[in-house]
């Protein structure tokens, strides 16, 4: 009985002490809020950024937090590392294990590729007074955001630039300066001359010409310049010649192996005589003022005088031609284009003509006898039609009948 009575006080104390330690634990804290280390966040597609979350207060029992996206097309979240996706909005909100909320506001958009460098062609270049080029920029990368090009010149007398368009104002120097939105930039250097009178290329040793003009320089282009018609070269190549000149109307320069030559220049040229040298091509139409032309022994394929409506005298023998019309040249009173193989001629609008020389070509019978046809009537015309494929069985009566005779 005794021992009984022993056991129930134990157990009895027991119980006490139990009640006494409970009294004596608190309550586990609770998270009372969080806040995040930023609250709108703007991301490029792909790219990615980590928020940081802080509980409070910093001794709640429980700190777990979990992340979720209100737009997981947008942006996703995982252990508050935030993805970006696609464009658009989303709400990124951490959640305490008690319910407390914080949210981050994050607006995605398409990635901004940043220009690296700009390249410009061509560069650098050469103008003449009046001209103009066009300068290309080529932005890199190739995918770059924001492609836009501001242009710029040094010196806008001597040329200016718009869109990359750059017209040359004066003789001098300019840079012109392509710049990018984030202020990447390439230059072109510019440099600007006085257009010449005349320019050609030809291949040798020295050269030889003849002008006549109220002033003359000649830029020889081996770092000479003078006032000579003549030079003698250290070396045998290739060289182009200048020729700046005034009131220039008079210009010969044959047997010269001239391979270019630009008379565009020469509005005011009345003669020119340019035989016996290896053109190509010539083009003479905006020399309106001249009245003698001999391009004779080039390798001419094709000539335009069509504009030269005071020409009164042309040699154009031995070439290449195949076709020419001198219908709009109604002055002529000379015309040579023997040696060409022309199929065919019309001189119907040539009504002073009084000199036709169209021998070795490839005329038949048949286009000698319409040519024949469109001879103006003379007093005592001199053509000559040899060694053509129809000399022999042409009518030379008709052009007979119409004061010419045949050489």
């Amino acid at each position: 009985m005794k021992k009984k009575i022993k056991l129930m006080i134990a157990a009895v104390a027991l119980l006490m002490m139990a009640a006494s330690c409970s009294k004596d634990d608190p309550a586990p804290v609770q998270v009372s809020g969080i806040t995040l280390n930023k609250t709108e966040l703007t991301l490029a597609i792909g790219s990615s950024e980590t928020l940081t979350a802080t509980v409070n207060p910093d001794n709640a029992a429980d700190k777990t937090v979990t992340w979720t996206s209100s737009a997981t097309g947008v942006a996703t979240v995982e252990n508050g590392v935030i993805t970006a996706v696609a464009v658009g909005s989303a709400t990124i909100t951490a959640t305490s294990a008690n319910g407390k909320t914080a949210r981050c506001e994050v607006t995605v958009e398409v990635a901004v590729v940043e220009v690296e460098s700009i390249t410009l062609e061509p560069a650098p270049l050469n103008l003449y007074v009046g001209d103009s080029e066009t300068l290309t920029a080529t932005v890199n990368p190739d995918n770059a955001t924001d492609k836009t090009i501001t242009w710029q010149s040094s010196d806008t007398e001597v040329a200016t630039v718009t869109d990359g368009v750059v017209p040359a104002i004066a003789a001098g120097t300019a840079t012109i300066t392509a710049t990018s939105a984030n202020g990447k930039t390439a230059t072109c250097d510019i440099n600007v001359a006085i257009r010449p009178t005349i320019e050609f290329t030809f291949t040798g040793t020295s050269i030889e010409f003849g002008v006549m003009a109220q002033s003359m320089t000649v830029d020889w282009g081996d770092g000479v310049t003078n006032y000579s018609n003549s030079h003698t070269y250290q070396n045998n190549a290739n060289h182009t010649v200048r020729i700046y000149a005034e009131g220039l109307t008079f210009f010969e320069c044959y047997g010269q192996r001239l391979t270019t030559l630009d008379v565009s220049n020469c509005t005011a040229l009345t003669e020119l005589y340019c035989y016996d040298n290896q053109l190509t091509s010539l083009d003479v139409s905006n020399c309106t003022a001249l009245t003698e032309l001999d391009c004779s022994d080039n390798q001419l394929t094709s000539l335009d005088v069509s504009n030269c409506t005071a020409l009164t005298e042309l040699y154009c023998w031995d070439n290449q031609l195949s076709a020419l019309d001198v219908s709009k040249n109604t002055a002529l009173i000379l015309l040579d284009c023997g040696r060409n193989p022309l199929v065919s001629l019309d001189v119907s609008n040539n009504t002073e003509l009084q000199f036709l020389f169209c021998f070795d070509n490839q005329l038949d019978a048949n286009a000698l006898d319409e040519l024949f046809d469109t001879l103006p009537t003379v007093q005592s015309g001199d053509i000559d039609i040899r060694n053509n494929p129809g000399t022999n069985g042409c009518d030379r009566s008709i052009a007979i009948a119409r004061g010419w005779v045949f050489r």
